[in-house]
């Protein structure tokens, strides 16, 4: 069935063209037209045949066509679009041109010694050139392909060939990024010349002309060296490259220029956030030496039963972080859920299983802050001692890591006295020592009818020294807050101000 369409499709394509020539005064016949109208033609004044011999090509599946012409007339020339003859394909071939054949000097067509035409090499010129009097062929000359051979891996040890097409006057035609593809393999950059510095001879902007790099004489092989990775990697040279809708739980990365996300925020309790980081990674991520600078993440309970925190969360057998350093990042975890007994969190990540590598990461002038409830009392949150992954198996290779200057901030909901506010504190640990500052009051909670706590908004806090506070409400009114410590315990009171 399919054959007799694409059959009716070539049929129509003929007619269209046979009436467009005719309008020309050319006609067009395939190798399969019936002889009988070749004398109609002729005795119409059509009384020159011209076959193209298209030599081992094809066009629209035709080995040769054939046009009429009158006398003295000029040839349709091929044409890659409608309108005229076409431009014949052959496998591996370029078209050159048509060229008549060779004729000695009473006209008659030359055959070398096993009996084959001799081709002229002399083209037709299909804008000057005009027929005499005679039936007379003309044939297809192919240009061989040039083959490009791509060099890649770690030290060049594979290559693989790309057929090369010509144009008609024998330059390869411009080659594109989408050519020099290789599947599971990366590049990073394309070079003329092996281990070359040289910027002259980088390919570095495509579509890409090879025509001052073909061999001279015969020589046919163009190589190309590509810098390359053996797998699929995203490439990051800017920030949107690591945008959280692009990371995936088993993606690839390899950093090419330091990145900066200007203090961006991810935060996962916004209606905003659609995407989620995912719950694990087992990719690689190369950092090549880069830094990632700027960015703000917020991160609560995936689910009821999630219980792993970091920037990677869990971090899954084969995974490689590698060559990074995270500068002026905060993280912020949200631990109030009740229904979880242990929480691990760090700022790679909460946990590795077996088989990760984490080598020369490295976390400067970054913050930790994580929020433990009323419900979660703080010895269930097991914290990285390095701030890198709290728990991982002995197959974790961790080698170069470091963090400095970091700070742990530590956040909880205290309940006041008389249970009917939750007081949300930050705060750090001076040997053991919990210290408020004047920041530490960030959020506040009101008792409702129903025994939940609701959300109130805060207009302002001022803080009176000897961690108390005085408290505005949104709606005007003010509270005495006193924060204590007790065994290592919070307390708070909150007491409405009376206005005079």
């Amino acid at each position: 069935m399919q054959n007799a369409i694409s059959t009716k499709r070539r049929k129509l394509f003929l007619f269209i063209l046979f009436i467009v020539l005719a309008v020309l005064g050319i006609f067009v016949f395939t190798a399969c037209s019936e002889e009988a109208g070749e004398q109609t033609l002729r005795n119409k004044g059509y009384q020159v045949f011209v076959v193209y011999d298209f030599n081992g090509g094809t066009w629209n599946t035709n080995k040769s066509v054939t046009v009429a012409v009158k006398k003295n007339s000029l040839l349709p020339a091929p044409l890659r679009t409608n309108g005229g003859v076409g431009f014949p394909t052959r496998k591996n071939y370029s078209f050159k041109g048509f060229y008549p054949a060779e004729t000695d000097e009473d006209g008659n067509v030359v055959y070398d010694e096993n009996g084959k035409v001799v081709i002229s090499d002399t083209e037709w010129n299909f804008e000057t050139d005009r027929v005499e009097d005679k039936d007379f062929t003309l044939y297809a000359k192919w240009w061989d392909n040039y083959k490009v051979v791509l060099h890649y891996g770690e030290s060049y040890e594979f290559s693989t060939e790309i057929d090369l097409s010509r144009n008609q006057d024998g330059s390869p035609v411009t080659i594109t990024a989408n050519s020099l593809r290789v599947n599971d393999v990366t590049f990073l950059s394309y070079n003329m010349v092996k281990d070359s510095t040289d910027e002259a001879t980088a390919l570095n902007k495509f579509p890409f002309d090879l025509s001052p790099y073909v061999p001279s004489g015969d020589g046919l092989e163009i190589d190309v060296w590509g810098k390359s990775l053996m797998g699929n990697y995203v490439l990051v040279r800017s920030a949107s490259d690591l945008s959280i809708s692009s990371v995936g739980e088993n993606t690839n990365y390899y950093l090419l220029e330091d990145i900066d996300f200007k203090g961006e925020k991810y935060d996962e309790s916004s209606s905003l956030q659609t995407t989620k980081l995912p719950k694990s990674y087992g990719g690689k991520f190369i950092g090549n030496g880069h830094t990632i600078s700027n960015f703000n993440i917020k991160m609560d309970t995936l689910d009821r039963t999630y219980n792993s925190f970091g920037l990677f969360r869990t971090l899954e057998s084969g995974a490689e972080i590698t060559g990074v350093t995270f500068n002026n990042f905060t993280f912020s975890y949200d631990l109030s859920n009740s229904n979880i007994s242990n929480y691990y969190v760090g700022m790679l990540a909460g946990q590795c299983e077996q088989n990760v590598k984490i080598e020369d990461v490295h976390f400067t002038s970054c913050k930790l802050e994580y929020l433990v409830g009323t419900g979660v009392q703080d010895g269930s949150v097991v914290i990285a001692d390095d701030l890198l992954v709290a728990q991982k198996p002995q197959s974790v290779v961790l080698n170069n890591c470091s963090e400095t200057e970091t700070m742990r901030v530590y956040s909880t909901g205290v309940l006041t006295d008389d249970q009917e506010y939750i007081i949300y504190v930050k705060y750090t640990l001076d040997n053991d020592a919990i210290v408020l500052d004047k920041d530490s009051i960030y959020k506040l909670a009101q008792k409702n009818s129903n025994g939940n706590y609701s959300n109130k908004t805060i207009e302002s806090t001022e803080y009176k020294g000897n961690n108390t506070y005085v408290l505005t409400r949104l709606d005007g009114s003010e509270y005495d807050v006193t924060i204590t410590v007790d065994n290592g315990k919070l307390h708070a009171t909150m007491v409405l101000k009376e206005t005079t």
